[in-house]
This record gives structure tokens, sequence and C-alpha cells, in this order.
């Protein structure tokens, strides 16, 4: 004779014990990678500011020290920094207009510093 075995829903596990507590590794990876990711996304300050040209003339004066000077920011201000830092006509910098200048200078200003 054949024995039947029967299994109440009671006494039937659908998971292991290990797939309720990898649920919670799993969230939490998927937490920390979320949060990753929005770092990440967070932009750097654009450089090409008022209080940047600020700084920028405080390392590389361009007036006359008289009060007479080009513009903070102005073309011909980034064009007397260059000059200043012995960078002009060297073909190095991106576009004067550009914010890529900008971070050029400050990455020239930060090797450079004393």
């Amino acid at each position: 004779m054949h024995k039947v075995l029967t299994l109440s829903i009671g006494d039937m596990k659908m998971f292991p014990p290990c797939v309720s507590q990898s649920k919670y590794i799993f969230s939490w990876l998927f937490f920390c990678l979320f949060l990753n990711g929005c770092a990440s996304q967070v932009k750097e300050p654009s450089l090409c500011t008022e209080s940047w040209y600020e700084y920028v003339e405080s390392r590389v004066p361009t007036g006359d020290g008289m009060g007479h000077g080009p513009d903070l920011g102005s073309l011909e201000w980034r064009s007397v920094v260059e000059f200043k830092l012995g960078l002009r006509d060297q073909n190095l910098l991106p576009d004067r207009p550009s914010n890529g200048w900008c971070k050029a200078i400050d990455q020239f200003l930060k090797d450079h510093d004393e």
C-alpha cells in the first residue's frame, strides 16, 4: 500500500530563512547605491562668478594699483590674467569666453599655490 503524504499550508514554509534576511541586505545595498548616485549628480559651483573673479584678482592683480584696470571677468581682464600668469599665446587654454577657461585658470592657480 502506498502512503499519501499531505501537508497543510501551515506546515509549509514558502521561502528558506535566509531569504527574509537577503531582502534586507538587498534593500540596504540598493539604498546605498541610490545615495551614491545622487551624490555624484551634485555639480560643482560655477567658477565664473563674481566671487571667483575677486579671488583670482587677489592672486593675480590686473590693475595699476590706483584703481584703474579692466572690469573683473571681462575678456580684457581674462587676457591680462593670462599675460600675468605667462599663459598668453601658448594655446593651452580654452576660449576666454568659456567656463572651461575659468576651470583651467583655477586649476593652474591650485597647481602653483604657494
